[in-house]
């Protein structure tokens, strides 16, 4: 069986479409799956995924989308699908030019069905994932719901401890570019870090990404702590998985934290927690539950001014919650 998987979205979707992708293989343990992916990152999580047969990348410029397509009208496939979250429209109009027996999609409306020979109801308030599994339940014989992946790297690698003294602590400050509405105040980072290190014996890592270089050195620095700046994101997620806890605003980063089962508080503002937050039992998060909240979509968003429910969540707030929650630092109480 050959599948095409067409992905527009970023990392942290990426992660949380492996559930679905693990279930597609468990009932066609001999399928090949091709990948397009838009945003080049995203495709890193599945680079070692033993069934990936070839990789497409393109921008959203139409040369691009065109140039892409091209090539794919060249191959067969029995099932093409996009990811949750994709746009019915966008969706369908691609899937059109591949030439694949089944097309699955998901529909907003009642008359976005006739776009898809497998029509899925997209559902807002599900999480990404449980919108993935929907999206391939269709196909699959065994449905195992089974946990997020990062691929290539072994689930042991999160026990590499070294026989150390100290709890470490992952702190990731930043988010995709685009979205640095979706950030939390670099100082209040550091109050946080700093009142974690009053209370516990810890040490902590600051992961930092080429969209936030500045403000990651800016914490480091300030709380005489470890940079992590890793040439690739293979090397970063192996660095994540030795952390025992995961603190971070909205990111792909979070996400690769729920593949090693650390325990994570991720601090939302604008976004959706309720569909977006990593895929974990370990996972906490971390809001004001503002009546705005979430508002990222919305016009509320672009009329915002002071965004409150970042501003207002002090690192005093965050920090008695992650007290209250956490059973890692329960063993590191000074």
């Amino acid at each position: 069986m050959k599948i095409l998987v067409v992905h527009t979205y970023g990392l942290g979707d990426m992660i949380m479409f492996t559930p679905a992708l693990q279930e597609i293989v468990v009932s066609y343990p001999n399928a090949v799956i091709d990948f397009v992916v838009f945003q080049k990152l995203a495709a890193e999580p599945i680079k070692k995924f033993p069934n990936l047969g070839k990789l497409y990348f393109s921008t959203f410029k139409m040369s691009s989308v065109m140039n892409v397509l091209k090539e794919l009208r060249g191959v067969k496939y029995d099932i093409a699908l996009t990811t949750s979250g994709t746009a019915p429209i966008k969706a369908a109009l691609f899937l059109h030019f591949c030439r694949t027996k089944v097309r699955i999609g998901e529909y907003k409306s009642s008359w976005q069905k006739l776009f898809f020979d497998k029509p899925v109801e997209y559902e807002e308030y599900l999480h990404r994932v449980e919108n993935n599994f929907k999206l391939i339940d269709a196909l699959t014989l065994h449905k195992k719901r089974l946990p997020v992946s990062y691929y290539g790297i072994d689930s042991s690698v999160r026990y590499a401890k070294h026989n150390r003294q100290k709890l470490v602590v992952g702190v990731h400050a930043g988010s995709n570019p685009k979205f640095s509405f979706k950030r939390w105040k670099p100082d209040y980072f550091v109050e946080l870090i700093e009142l974690l290190k009053q209370n516990f014996i810890i040490d902590v890592k600051v992961f930092s990404g080429p969209g936030e270089i500045k403000e990651s050195r800016f914490i480091a620095e300030r709380i005489h702590g470890e940079i992590v700046e890793r040439e690739s994101l293979y090397e970063t997620a192996k660095e994540i998985a030795t952390c025992d806890l995961f603190i971070h605003t909205d990111s792909g980063l979070g996400h690769i934290a729920s593949c090693f089962d650390l325990e994570i508080f991720t601090i939302f503002g604008p976004a959706k927690d309720y569909k977006a937050h990593p895929w974990s039992q370990n996972t906490h998060v971390v809001k004001l539950n503002l009546p705005c909240q979430p508002c990222y979509g919305t016009d509320r968003l672009k009329r915002c001014t002071d965004f409150k429910c970042l501003n207002d969540l002090t690192p005093e707030k965050v920090f008695e919650e992650i007290r209250e929650k956490s059973k890692v630092l329960c063993n590191a109480v000074r």
